[in-house]
């Protein structure tokens, strides 16, 4: 159940890579990338999920536009073999304390965006009324499931947990590609340490495929 009807139209760059692990989404200046895992081997509490992005230059997604929010849920993947409680995708949205915002609407400040904004001041997608329903130390996470307590349609929309559950995560990046930064034909890849790389056409070699092995031209006689 979303708090909220979005009637504005967002036009973005939208550019997809899918992956088994990783899966990628490119929007606007920003890259997201979320990381599902089967099982529990690999999935981390809100804290060392944010620092797994931190690590790859990145931190927790902020899902401030429905833009975003769009074009996170079709990459979504659901976890087999688990209870709905240990599923989902840690968001960048926290709270430390006084944050059952449902019952109490004076308690959405306390809400925030890794970033420091506030989450309440723009758009939200928490599945009901109900949620967040949390006391203290909680964070913000994707359902990647479709029912929860007899609410339907509940993929995609978020709810909240302790922060030390484990579960997938989803960080968001500076889009380095996005700058233009490879020539003469060569393709821009972002790396998993926040960096970049190109891919050059034959003929073409470092810097960012700026050298032409040709020109001037090294063949004699």
């Amino acid at each position: 159940m979303h708090e909220g009807t979005i009637l504005v139209v967002v036009t973005l760059l939208l550019v997809v890579t899918t992956q088994a692990n990783p899966a990628t989404v490119v929007v606007g200046d920003l890259e997201y990338v979320l990381y599902k895992f089967d099982g529990t081997t690999g999935k981390l509490g809100y804290n060392d999920a944010n620092a797994a992005c931190v690590n790859i230059s990145g931190e927790l997604a902020i899902i401030n536009d429905v833009g975003i929010q769009d074009a996170i849920q079709p990459l979504l993947q659901t976890d087999a073999g688990t209870t709905s409680w240990e599923m989902g995708y840690w968001i960048g949205g926290y709270c430390t304390s006084y944050c059952n915002a449902a019952s109490n609407s004076g308690r959405q400040k306390n809400w925030k965006w890794s970033n420091g904004s506030r989450m309440y001041d723009g758009y939200t997608n928490w599945y009901s009324i109900l949620e967040p329903n949390g006391d203290s130390n909680v964070g913000a996470y994707v359902y990647n499931f479709n029912d929860m307590g007899g609410y339907s349609n509940t993929f995609g929309t978020w709810g909240d947990d302790d922060v030390n559950t484990l579960k997938n995560y989803i960080c968001q990046r500076h889009n380095n590609c996005n700058q233009n930064l490879c020539h003469n034909g060569g393709t821009c890849v972002n790396t998993a340490t926040g960096s970049y790389t190109c891919h050059c056409l034959p003929g073409f070699g470092k810097p960012n495929c700026k050298t032409e092995y040709c020109n001037p031209n090294p063949c004699q006689n």
